[in-house]
């Protein structure tokens, strides 16, 4: 879906939740997410692999595409922590120039991770 409402992305997100919740439900085990992230590309739901460097940066789909998935994963008990795709070690890299796309470190994307966890 190239324009999605919020609410698209939120069942998506949610659909995603499920299936994570599924996962740890069968082992019994908290769960650990080891890597979540989307690249700062145009509509980066639909193949949240793909880096697309050819295409112009759109960090607004980066950032929307980080609130839904937080907000599908909010309030889970089973979840003990996520490790986010691709924080740098250096914070001077990232940005709006950026080559890397996956990084939200510098972005809007970064905004939003910072709200939400410390709105908890």
């Amino acid at each position: 879906m190239e324009n999605p409402s919020e609410s698209d992305l939120a069942a998506g997100a949610r659909r995603v939740a499920d299936t994570l919740e599924r996962v740890q439900g069968n082992a019994g085990n908290p769960l650990l997410i080891t890597e979540i992230g989307y690249p700062s590309s145009p509509s980066p739901w639909q193949r949240p692999y793909n880096e697309n460097r050819e295409a112009a940066p759109n960090m607004e789909h980066q950032a929307i595409s980080y609130a839904a998935m937080m907000k599908a994963l909010e309030g889970k008990p089973w979840l003990h922590g996520i490790y986010w795709w691709k924080w740098p070690s250096t914070l001077e890299r990232g940005g709006l120039q950026s080559r890397d796309r996956f990084t939200p470190n510098r972005k809007l994307a970064e905004d939003v991770i910072e709200d939400w966890f410390s709105s908890r």
